[in-house]
C-alpha cells in the first residue's frame, strides 16, 4: 500500500502532509508540558532539558523517516522514468544476441559442411590410392624381412595390406607397414576399429543366417522324407495289392493247367485202353506250364510279404 502511494501522483503532497502533523504534534506536545506544569511542582530544570530532548530526538527520527520515504519515491521515479531507455537498451541486447546465435548456426553449418567434404574427399581419396597400389611389385624386407623382398600386392582393406609372397598369400596388418606406405594409403586406427565392428557384425548376422538356414533346411529335409516316407508306403501298398493280384492270377492259372493235364491225361488212358497210341507231350506240357504258374505265385506271395515288412520298417522310423 506504501508503495502505491509512493508511485502515485499525489505522493509528495500526501508526504509533506504527513511531515507537517509529525512537526505539528511535537509542538503541541510541548506546549501541553508547559500548561500542564502551571498546576503541578514544576520539575528540575534538568529533568525538562532532557525530557524535550527526548521529544526532540523522536521528532528528529520521524523527519530522517519521512525524508528517506521521499528519497525512496524519488528514486523510484527516476528508475520508472528511466524504464523506457532500459527497455531500448535491453531489446537491442537481444537482437545482438539473435544475431550472433544466427551467425554462429552459420558458421556451425559452413563448418559441417566442410567437414563433410573433407570426409567425402578423404574416402575418395583412400578408395583411389588402395586402386591404384593393387597388382605393383614392393620391397617390404627392411620392415617385414627378406620374405617381404618382392612382393605383389592383390589388395587392400582398412586393417591390412594383401600380398602374394613365393609362399602364398599373405594379410600384412597396417601397423607394420611402412609409415610412408600408411600414410598413402591413409591407414589409421579410427577406421580400422569401424571396419572390425562391421565385419564382427557381419559374420555374427552370417552365423545367425547360417543356423537359421540349417534350421529351415533340417525342417525342409524333415518334412520332405516324411513326405518320401509316405510316398513309400503308398508305392509299396501298390506293389503288394499288384503282386497279390498277380499271385492269385498265377494260382488260378495253375488250376486251369492242372485241368487241362487231367484231361489230357485222361484221354491218354483212354486211349491206351482202347489199345491205341498215345502221346503224353500235352500231358506233360500242361503240368510243366501248371508248375510254373506256382512258381510265379510263390514268388509273388513272397515279394508282398517283402513288401509288407518294408512298410512296417519305414513306419517305425
Amino acid at each position: 500500500m506504501f508503495n502505491d502511494v509512493l508511485t502515485s501522483s499525489k505522493g509528495p503532497g500526501i508526504i509533506g502532509m504527513g511531515l507537517a502533523i509529525v512537526v505539528l504534534g511535537g509542538f503541541s506536545g510541548l506546549g501541553l508540558m508547559v500548561l500542564n506544569s502551571v498546576g503541578y511542582v514544576e520539575a528540575p530544570i534538568e529533568d525538562q532539558i532532557k525530557d524535550q530532548l527526548v521529544t526532540l530526538d523522536g521528532i528528529a527520527a520521524d523527519i530522517s523517516d519521512e525524508r528517506t520515504a521521499v528519497q525512496m519515491y524519488r528514486e523510484r521515479q527516476d528508475t520508472l522514468a528511466k524504464k523506457p531507455i532500459y527497455e531500448k537498451r535491453l531489446a537491442r541486447q537481444e537482437k545482438a544476441g539473435a544475431d550472433l546465435k544466427a551467425e554462429g548456426e552459420g558458421l556451425n553449418t559452413s563448418i559441417n559442411a566442410l567437414g563433410e567434404e573433407w570426409e567425402s574427399y578423404k574416402e575418395s581419396y583412400r578408395k583411389n590410392e588402395r586402386a591404384r597400389i593393387k597388382g605393383k611389385r614392393m620391397d617390404l624386407s627392411k620392415t617385414l624381412g627378406a620374405d617381404y623382398k618382392d612382393v605383389k600386392i592383390t589388395g587392400a582393406n582398412p586393417i591390412e595390406l594383401r600380398a602374394m609372397l613365393s609362399a602364398g598369400p599373405r594379410g600384412i596388418p597396417y601397423e607394420k607397414l611402412p609409415l610412408d606406405l600408411q600414410d598413402l594409403l591413409q591407414f589409421d586406427a579410427e577406421e580400422a576399429n569401424a571396419y572390425k565392428v562391421a565385419i564382427g557384425k557381419i559374420e555374427k548376422l552370417k552365423g545367425q543366417n547360417i543356423a537359421k538356414f540349417n534350421k529351415q533346411q533340417a525342417q525342409l529335409n524333415a518334412a520332405q522324407k516324411a513326405a518320401q516316407k509316405v510316398k513309400d508306403i503308398a508305392r509299396k501298398r501298390r506293389e503288394i495289392q499288384n503282386a497279390k493280384l498277380k499271385a492269385e492270377a498265377k494260382r488260378k492259372e495253375a488250376a486251369r493247367e492242372d485241368a487241362n493235364a487231367q484231361r489230357e491225361q485222361d484221354a491218354v488212358n483212354r486211349g491206351r485202353a482202347a489199345g491205341r497210341m498215345v502221346n503224353l507231350v500235352k500231358v506233360r506240357a500242361a503240368q510243366s506250364r501248371a508248375q510254373r504258374a506256382r512258381k510265379a505265385a510263390t514268388y509273388y506271395d513272397r515279394e508282398a510279404t517283402t513288401k509288407q515288412a518294408e512298410i512296417e520298417k519305414l513306419q517305425r522310423e
